[in-house]
């Protein structure tokens, strides 16, 4: 082959086909729907797991396959009505959740739940009353996930953890008849249910 004609060969048909290949390594513009290549397809997206680009819908595998726990610091119980212990945006499955005794509850009789207050509608209760008057540290509380159970009690170093539930945007509370001196350590287990949900410490 001559010069002439390898010159000819390099830029008719080399030449192209490298420019393609170039191409297909350029940044697309922001949300580009040509759909051409692979980074039309994959990169350079602003939407988040809400929505619909195969980036969104990683960030909505990402957010919602992990479980996540969250704890308060040790704080006083509520007194003669509800403390919200956690704020909820969304819709969260609530998988556990746990208060363990940090100063002993005073020596009286003091009915205690924990109740979901939705942002609008009426409160549910996520479980009957106990009387936690004179628990002292280590006592550790619990739901089953039956909201007619009892809040459960016990000191033991294992419990069973209960069956999971749904909780929409609002707060989780902690609901006491009385107005009590102590303290507890409120703890939970949750995952997002929507995309974007959240829950917080409130």
């Amino acid at each position: 082959m001559s010069n002439n004609s390898y010159d000819a060969y390099l830029k008719g048909t080399v030449e192209p086909k490298i420019d393609t290949i170039d191409g297909f390594h350029d940044v697309p513009s922001a949300d580009s729907a040509d759909n051409v290549v692979m980074s039309d397809v994959i990169g350079n997206k602003t939407d988040t797991e809400a929505g619909d680009s195969l980036y969104g819908i990683m960030q909505s595998l990402l957010t919602n396959s992990f479980t996540i726990a969250t704890g308060r610091a040790p704080g006083n119980i509520a007194q003669g009505g509800l403390l919200p212990l956690f704020t909820v945006t969304g819709v969260v499955e609530v998988l556990h959740i746990y208060g363990f005794v940090t100063d002993a509850i005073q020596n009286q009789p003091n009915a205690t739940k924990l109740v979901a207050n939705p942002t609008g509608g009426a409160d549910i209760d996520l479980c009957a009353t106990l009387d936690i008057d004179n628990d002292g540290p280590g006592t550790q509380y619990s739901v089953t996930g039956t909201f007619t159970d009892a809040l459960q009690e016990t000191t033991g170093a294992a419990w069973e953890g209960g069956t999971s539930f749904l909780v929409s945007g609002g707060t989780i509370d902690m609901s006491c008849v009385a107005s009590s001196t102590g303290q507890i350590q409120w703890a939970i287990v949750w995952r997002p249910v929507a995309p974007g949900a959240t829950l917080v410490v409130a």
